[in-house]
This record gives structure tokens, C-alpha cells and sequence, in this order.
């Protein structure tokens, strides 16, 4: 297993780093903490607003009763509906100054990193899944071959709305238009990423070809003279010098050959 790591490093890259970010969420917390501190002061304050009224409602219960007199009971609730009124501008004041401090922390639509990080790894994880089913589709021919470039891009559709879904939030289209523009950047990013595969698949065909075009090429014009000095390792050392110029340029234009080929094939 090492020695295919060793080999094809990106896959298990890839797979750890997957698992990495999307394991970054359970470290973070699920409010972001100025969002978490305008909430706290917000709630104090409603507290503060329903002690109060709770007081004035056992006033005035105290006052049915007969347990307060009349100016007793005109005095405190005037006191309290005053309080109450101060809490109550406090309490909008520190609702507006919430929603714009919620706002502000939105991560792409998302109310904290936590959720944000938590999607954005589902979504690798989708991707990493869906490049394993494009990289499966050479494999299959024919009938079979059709239905799974349908799967694959019908997956594909699902992962790229996912990820348009990620980020691009709603913001003023009506419900149905936000639905229809995902879908269509998750169609489009789907079909992009099959016809990147696809003409993928077409380079590598286009080298195995070409490739094993070169293999006659080096059979039938250097392998076989080439041969007939390695058959007798000494022919060279007691060869003149027009034939040992003559087995340096044929190695010579071999190697070259083999450089040539090497480097149209890694570009």
C-alpha cells in the first residue's frame, strides 16, 4: 500500500485532505462568538422587560386583593410601565444592532463558519465520489458505456447544484428563479467536468497509440541494428573507426529519439 501511495500520491492526498477540512467544523463553534455576545445582550434585556411585567401583573393582583392600597399600586405601576418602556427601546435598538452584527458574520449565506465548513466538506466529499465515477467511465463500452455517461452526469448535475447552492445564497430572486439558476449552473458544471474528462480520456487513447506506434518504429529501425552489437559485446572494441562511428550515431539517434518522445508524452 505504501508503495502505491508512493506512486500515485494525489488520490491519498486528496482522500486526507477531504477528511481534513470537513473535520475542521467539529473544532468551531456553531455561533460565531460576537453573534453569540449581541444575543446575550439582547436576551438580558427581554429578561429584564418580563420580570417587569411579571412585578406589575403581581401588583395588580395585590391591588384586587385589597393587599395595597390604591396610590400604592397607581405609584409602582407607573414606575414599572416606565422601565418597561426604557427596556423596550433598549431591546429594538439591540435587536437592529443583532441582525446587522448576524448579517456581518454570514459566510456565504452561511450564519458561521461551523455551517459553512460543515456543507463546503460535503460538497468535497460529493466531488471526490463523482471524479471516481468519471475516472470509472473508460472502463465501460458501448450500452453500458451510455448509461453511465447519463449517471455521471446526473450525478454531476447534484454535486454542481450542491456547490452553486454553497455559493451563490439567495438574495432577491423569487424562490422558483434561485431553484432554476442552480440547477442550470449544476447541469453546466456537469457537462463541463464530463467533457474535461472526456477529452482527458481522448489525449491518453491518442498516447497509447502513438506510443505503441513508437514501439514498431524502435523495433524496426534501431532494435534490430542495435541488436546485432549486443549479440557480440566485443564488436565494438574491435571494430574500426568508420564502424564505431557508425554504432555511436545509431545510439546516439536512439537516445535522441527516445528523449523526443518522452517529452511529447509527459506534454
Amino acid at each position: 500500500m505504501t508503495d502505491r501511495i508512493v506512486r500515485k500520491p494525489i488520490p491519498f492526498i486528496t482522500t486526507v485532505l477531504v477528511a481534513v477540512v470537513w473535520s475542521i467544523h467539529l473544532f468551531l463553534p456553531f455561533t460565531e462568538p460576537e453573534v453569540s455576545e449581541s444575543q446575550n445582550q439582547l436576551n438580558l434585556v427581554r429578561e429584564q422587560i418580563s420580570d417587569n411585567e411579571n412585578q406589575l401583573i403581581q401588583l395588580s393582583k395585590d391591588f384586587r386583593t385589597g393587599s395595597i392600597p390604591f396610590d400604592q399600586f397607581k405609584e409602582g405601576s407607573s414606575i414599572i410601565e416606565s422601565e418597561i418602556q426604557t427596556l423596550r427601546a433598549q431591546e429594538s435598538s439591540k435587536s437592529e444592532l443583532h441582525q446587522i452584527i448576524r448579517e456581518n458574520a454570514r459566510i456565504s449565506g452561511f450564519p458561521s463558519w461551523h455551517k459553512f465548513i460543515y456543507n463546503f466538506g460535503i460538497a468535497l466529499i460529493l466531488c471526490a465520489l463523482y471524479y471516481e465515477l468519471i475516472k470509472s467511465l473508460p472502463r465501460y463500452k458501448n450500452s453500458e458505456r451510455t448509461e453511465k455517461n447519463f449517471k455521471a452526469i446526473s450525478y454531476g448535475s447534484i454535486v454542481g447544484f450542491f456547490l452553486a447552492w454553497i455559493f451563490f445564497p439567495e438574495n432577491d430572486l423569487r424562490p422558483w428563479m434561485y431553484k432554476v439558476v442552480l440547477w442550470i449552473l449544476g447541469l453546466s458544471i456537469s457537462v463541463a467536468a464530463f467533457y474535461v474528462s472526456k477529452n482527458q480520456e481522448n489525449k491518453l487513447a491518442k498516447i497509447r497509440e502513438s506510443f505503441l506506434d513508437f514501439m514498431v518504429e524502435m523495433r524496426n529501425t534501431y532494435y534490430k541494428r542495435l541488436l546485432k552489437h549486443a549479440i557480440k559485446p566485443t564488436l565494438f572494441d574491435e571494430a574500426g573507426d568508420d564502424v564505431r562511428k557508425e554504432i555511436q550515431k545509431e545510439t546516439k539517434e536512439f537516445e535522441e529519439r527516445l528523449r523526443d518522445k518522452a517529452e511529447e508524452i509527459i506534454d
